[in-house]
């Protein structure tokens, strides 16, 4: 005899009662205490933790709502982290509070035992009445900040000519995160529009097929892990070799 039945084409959010009785040879029970429910199942799934800033101390997160409740109120949401470096253990982050923090939270190096230069990953999910939703995706953040603002570049020895511009810059040291990349902008001439020309770890550039005794500006910027930091101080120069002796 089943003891449960699946109750189809209800309205979601809408409240439902229900009562039963049992029925034998001699006859019909009375009815059971009613009871109040509603159609629901557990929320969607939120999106990733995006990365907003961070320091040797901190890493700040975006978190973000589910797009559907399923149907009851949420009632809390669980930031978790894994052990750093592809760590496949998770772990419930105590100190993120949702009715606290909402859906931006610092996480501490002191307060959550992390460590510089690790990179972490972050999961999130939501709970109502029914349960807790799926975990989202993960997204991975290095603690460390980002790259330090690189020193204005300068003109190198070799790769000079009327239509060329040979290139140096002075790659970034002491950084707690790695730089994997450098990238290299150049205006169009009027010191205004800069474009991305050259992304690399070397630390010299030549800029060919330029126009002759025409002044461009340039500015150099460090990638690590976490993303591009601020771009150097603009260096203007022009396109031509020194004068040779009379």
């Amino acid at each position: 005899m089943a003891t449960s039945y699946i109750v189809t084409d209800l309205t979601t959010a809408k409240t439902y009662r229900f009562r039963y009785r049992a029925i034998n040879r001699v006859g019909v029970s009375g009815w059971s205490p009613v009871t109040y429910l509603q159609p629901a199942s557990v929320p969607t799934i939120p999106r990733p933790p995006e990365y907003i800033s961070s320091s040797d101390d901190e890493i700040v997160l975006q978190l973000f709502r589910s797009d559907e409740d399923g149907g009851l109120p949420i009632l809390d949401y669980e930031l978790w982290i894994d052990g750093g470096s592809l760590s496949s253990d998770y772990r419930k982050l105590t100190t993120y509070v949702y009715t606290t923090h909402y859906f931006t939270f610092a996480v501490n190096r002191v307060a959550n035992s992390l460590t510089k230069g690790l990179n972490y990953r972050f999961i999130y999910r939501s709970k109502n009445a029914i349960g807790f939703s799926d975990f989202s995706d993960s997204s991975r953040v290095a603690l460390g900040p980002l790259p330090a603002k690189p020193n204005i570049p300068r003109r190198a020895i070799l790769g000079n000519s009327p239509t060329s511009i040979g290139l140096e810059w002075d790659g970034l040291v002491g950084e707690t995160l790695e730089v994997v990349e450098y990238r290299v902008y150049m205006d169009d001439g009027n010191g205004v529009i800069f474009n991305l020309i050259y992304r690399g770890i070397d630390l010299d550039y030549n800029v060919l097929n330029l126009t002759s005794g025409i002044g461009y500006s340039f500015k150099v910027s460090a990638v690590n892990f976490n993303g591009e930091g601020d771009k150097s101080d603009p260096a203007f120069i022009k396109s031509c070799i020194v004068p040779k002796g009379v």
